[in-house]
């Protein structure tokens, strides 16, 4: 699954900006692609951090350095979360101790349990009236379908969906 520029990725960017995000996650991260798009069209505020699962990729760091490079108007800060996915689930549990994040993104997950537990992770590190957003490359997923309606129907009392994919925390 890898990230495309959808109508999600659209409202994601206009929720962002809509309440001041400050402080985005992406789990799952597999390539330097969604963060990326998020640096070149984040204006709302004058510093931004950002963390993310690292790729491994040696290219990933300077994909990302160029296009904060488009973004003179923001400084941003890259958080990369190493490990298992149990290491960097426990890792942004720790890091929403400091702060919750205003906004997580699934962007990937290797089975249907990882994806519900991200989604867990999710209802606890993000704050009231945050956002979080399952990429419709996961939603569009047959194989997937299960843990994205186990996480609708376990925290319909702690999200509205403002959009397929998208839920904002009450």
């Amino acid at each position: 699954m890898t990230f495309r520029k959808t109508e999600q990725f659209a409202s994601f960017i206009k929720l962002a900006g809509d309440i001041s995000a400050t402080r985005i996650l992406e789990l799952g991260t597999i390539d330097s692609a969604f963060l990326s798009e998020f640096l070149r069209h984040a204006n709302w505020s004058s510093s931004i951090s950002l963390h993310c699962v690292d790729t491994g990729s040696e290219t990933f760091d300077s994909e990302l350095m160029k296009a904060a490079a488009s973004n003179d108007a923001v400084e941003f800060n890259l958080v990369k979360h190493i490990g298992s996915e149990t290491e960097v689930n426990d890792a942004v549990l720790m890091a929403a101790k400091e702060e919750l994040f205003d906004m997580v993104l699934v962007s990937g997950a290797s089975s249907q349990p990882s994806l519900l537990t991200a989604c867990m992770v999710c209802n606890e590190i993000v704050r009231t009236g945050g956002t979080v957003a399952i990429a419709e490359a996961i939603m569009e997923s047959g194989s997937m379908a299960e843990a994205v309606q186990s996480f609708s129907d376990i925290f319909e009392d702690s999200f509205d969906e403002c959009q397929p994919g998208i839920y904002t925390k009450k």
